[in-house]
C-alpha cells in the first residue's frame, strides 16, 4: 500500500463551520486589499495623496505625503493580517503533519516507537518470503513452495523427473542425488531462502531508521523483494517534520513588531510536544472533555487570522461606504440641480407668456383663450414650451444620460456594499468569508468609487450647479433682452416682438 506523507492541501478557511478552521488564502486578488494598492489606502483615509499646505513644505510633499497613505495601510493594516494569516496557514500545516506522522504509516507513527518493531518487521518480511514463494500444488507444500521461489526468480530447481513406481532403479537413485527431488532437502533450501531475505528486510530497517534518525522513510510494497521500495527517504520525513513543527517557536523568537506576536496554543506547540508526558502522541488525544492540543491550536490560530480579516474588511467596508454615499449625494445633487435648471426655464417662459399676454392684450384673456388688442381685433393665443425646451435638448440633455448612469451604478455599488456589511456580521463564518472574497473581489476590479472619484463628483457637483445657473440667467436675459425677435421673443420692450406677436395670434 502506497503511504503519502505531509500532503499540505490549504482548505478553504471557513470550508465547514464544525472544521478546524483551517487557513485559505485571504484577501489575495490582485490589486485587491491584501496589496499595496491605492485602493486599500483610499478606504481607510489613512495618509494623504496630495501635498497639504503647498508642494515645498519641507517633508510634506506631494510624493512624501502619497506614500504615507501605502505605508500606514500596509504596516498597521496589511502586515498584522498578513502574520495572522500566515500563522494560521502554519498551524494548518503543523496540525495535519502532525496527524500525518503519528497516524500515517498503516496507522502506526512515522518513527520507531518500540524496539520490539524490528520482530514485528521480521515476522512480516517471513511471511513476504513465503508469500512470494506460496505454495499451488497440495499437500506438497514445501516443494511446491520451492518450485514458486523457483519459478519467480527464473532458476529451475524442479526435480528433472519425478519417479514413479514404474521407474527404473537408476532413475530412483538419480533423483537421490538431485536435492531438488527430495522433500526434506527442498525445505532446506526455501528456509535458508527465507532467512536470506529476512536478514536482508532487517538491514533495509535499520538502514533506513539509521538514515532517518529513527524515522521510517515513505514506501511502498515492492514485488520483487522484501524490501520496501523508498518513495521519501527517511531523512526528507524527519527534516520535514521537524523544520515544521519547531516553525512556531521561529516565529516566537523573531517577533519584534506591530501584529507578530502569535496565539499561546501554536507558540507553545513544540514543549507541549516535548514536555507534555504523553510526548507527540498527546498532541492528537482530546483530554478533560476538550478536543486535541493540534485541533484547539488550529482553531485558535486560523480564529485569530478570521477575526483579523474581517476587521480589515469591516474597516475598509464602512469607508468604502461612506465614500460611496457621499459620491451618490455628488451626483444626486448635479440631478437635482438639472431638475431645478428646467423647471427654472419653463417657470421663465411662463412668465414671458404672461408679460407678452399682458401687452398684446387690451381685454381680459376668455376662457376660449381669446382677447382684443388694442384695435378691437380677436386675438387667439397659443403659447408655447419651444423656447425652454430648446435649451434643454441643446444643453441640459446630453449631460442627464452620464449623471443618470452615474447614480444608477452608485446605488448598485451601495446596494451590494450593504449586503457584503450584512454578511461581514452575519456570524457565519461561511457567510463572512463570502462577504469578504466579494469586497475583495469589487477593490481588486476597481468597482468601488474611491476618494479621487468622490472628489471629481464633488468638483462636479459645483462645476454643474454654477455652470446650470448661468445657463438659465443666460438664457432669461436672452429671451427678455435681445433685440433679435426670435431670440429676444419675450423683449416686450421691443415693438417688432410685439407686432410679431399680434399678427401670429389673429
Amino acid at each position: 500500500m502506497k503511504r503519502a506523507f505531509l500532503v499540505l492541501i490549504l482548505v478553504p478557511f471557513f470550508a465547514s463551520a464544525q472544521s478546524t478552521g483551517g487557513p485559505s488564502a485571504l484577501l489575495t486578488q490582485p490589486g485587491g486589499l491584501g496589496n499595496c494598492s491605492r485602493t486599500g489606502a483610499y478606504s481607510m483615509s489613512v495618509g494623504a495623496f496630495s501635498a497639504i499646505g503647498g508642494v515645498y513644505v519641507p517633508v510634506n510633499d506631494a510624493a512624501v505625503t502619497l506614500n504615507t497613505g501605502y505605508l500606514v495601510y500596509k504596516e498597521c493594516i496589511l502586515r498584522p493580517a498578513v502574520n495572522k494569516q500566515r500563522e494560521a496557514i502554519t498551524a494548518e500545516m503543523v496540525g495535519k503533519a502532525a496527524k500525518r506522522i503519528l497516524n500515517g504509516r498503516d496507522g502506526g507513527a512515522y518513527y520507531l516507537q518500540r524496539f520490539d518493531e524490528a520482530t514485528k518487521m521480521a515476522n512480516k518480511a517471513a511471511a513476504r518470503a513465503f508469500e512470494i514463494i506460496q505454495p499451488q500444488v497440495k499437500p506438497e507444500v514445501l516443494r511446491a513452495s520451492a518450485k514458486r521461489y523457483v519459478d519467480s526468480q527464473k532458476v529451475n530447481l524442479e526435480c528433472p523427473k519425478k519417479a514413479t513406481a514404474q521407474s527404473s532403479a537408476w532413475q530412483s537413485l538419480a533423483n537421490l542425488r538431485d536435492e531438488r527431488c527430495d522433500e526434506y532437502r527442498a525445505s532446506l533450501a526455501v528456509r535458508s531462502y527465507v532467512e536470506t531475505q529476512v536478514a536482508l528486510a532487517q538491514e533495509c530497517f535499520w538502514k533506513n531508521l539509521q538514515y532517518g534518525e529513527g524515522f521510517y522513510p515513505v514506501t511502498e510494497e515492492d514485488p520483487d523483494s522484501v524490501c520496501e521500495k523508498i518513495l521519501t527517504p527517511a531523512s526528507v520525513v524527519r527534516e520535514s517534520f521537524q523544520n515544521i513543527i519547531s516553525s512556531p517557536t521561529r516565529q516566537a523568537e523573531a517577533a519584534n513588531d506591530v501584529g507578530q506576536l502569535i496565539s499561546p496554543l501554536f507558540a507553545n506547540l513544540e514543549s507541549q510536544a516535548i514536555g507534555s508526558e504523553k510526548g507527540l502522541e498527546g498532541l492528537l488525544q482530546a483530554a478533560g472533555g476538550l478536543p486535541s492540543y493540534i485541533d484547539r491550536m488550529m482553531r485558535e490560530s486560523a480564529s485569530g487570522a478570521r477575526v483579523s480579516a474581517l476587521n480589515i474588511g469591516i474597516s475598509i467596508l464602512n469607508a468604502y461606504r461612506q465614500i460611496e454615499s457621499d459620491y451618490l449625494a455628488a451626483k444626486t445633487s448635479i440631478k437635482t440641480a438639472i431638475e431645478n435648471a428646467k423647471n427654472q426655464l419653463r417657470s421663465a417662459e411662463s412668465q414671458c407668456w404672461s408679460t407678452i399676454i399682458s401687452k398684446v392684450c387690451q381685454s381680459n384673456v376668455t376662457s376660449q383663450n381669446t382677447c382684443t388688442d388694442a384695435t378691437g381685433t380677436t386675438l387667439r393665443i397659443a403659447t408655447t414650451t419651444s423656447a425652454s425646451q430648446a435649451v434643454i435638448d441643446s444643453q441640459i440633455t446630453p449631460i442627464v444620460g452620464q449623471v443618470d448612469s452615474d447614480i444608477t451604478k452608485s446605488r448598485s455599488a451601495l446596494d451590494r456594499l450593504n449586503a457584503i456589511a450584512a454578511g461581514l456580521t452575519s456570524g457565519n463564518s461561511t457567510t463572512q468569508a463570502q462577504a469578504l472574497a466579494q469586497l475583495d473581489a469589487l477593490a481588486a476590479t476597481n468597482s468601488i468609487h474611491n476618494q479621487y472619484d468622490l472628489q471629481q463628483a464633488r468638483q462636479q457637483r459645483d462645476d454643474a450647479t454654477n455652470a446650470l445657473s448661468t445657463l438659465v440667467q443666460d438664457a432669461i436675459k436672452a429671451w427678455q433682452t435681445s433685440t433679435d425677435v426670435t431670440t429676444g421673443w419675450c423683449n416686450v420692450d421691443n415693438a417688432a416682438v410685439i407686432t410679431r406677436w399680434k399678427n401670429q395670434w389673429k
